[in-house]
């Protein structure tokens, strides 16, 4: 009469069982089962690209310091500092040392992996060390 169903207990029983044969939620369960491994692959290769992308830069500031150092612009004091300056916003400890052995500029870089991730990653390889070597000819 005033819109009430007659007949409760079997109409919720048959909610029910349409519910239940219903498949139209199960995308959804997979993609939150399936959620937090893709992200936690995400931020690997995240993390590993910046380690590397890092490692590049460094290598190439050495570079660049080595090739002053061979054209006279700097000396071997000067180069180290020019590249722990540089490198401090890399890696803050980072070490470096270079030599001049029969003309050829030799300069060796040692970071520490914890300091340059960006999501933090490698901070339980608290030993974990990058090491660097880039060598020029002298041309003097």
């Amino acid at each position: 009469m005033f819109g009430f169903r007659k007949n409760t207990a079997s109409a919720s029983g048959g909610t029910i069982a349409r519910f239940a044969r219903r498949e139209e939620g199960t995308a959804t369960v997979e993609a939150v089962l399936w959620l937090p491994m893709l992200l936690s692959i995400l931020v690997i290769m995240l993390d590993t690209s910046m380690l590397f992308n890092n490692r590049t830069q460094a290598l190439r500031l050495m570079q660049d310091a080595n090739r002053s150092f061979a054209l006279g612009r700097l000396n071997e004091a000067e180069t180290e500092e020019f590249l722990r300056s540089r490198l401090r916003q890399i890696s803050p400890s980072a070490t470096v040392d270079t030599q001049v052995v029969a003309g050829v500029i030799t300069t060796r870089v040692t970071m520490r992996a914890n300091e340059m991730d960006l999501v933090g990653l490698f901070r339980p390889f608290a030993n974990l060390t990058i090491g660097l070597h880039a060598e020029h000819l002298a041309e003097n």
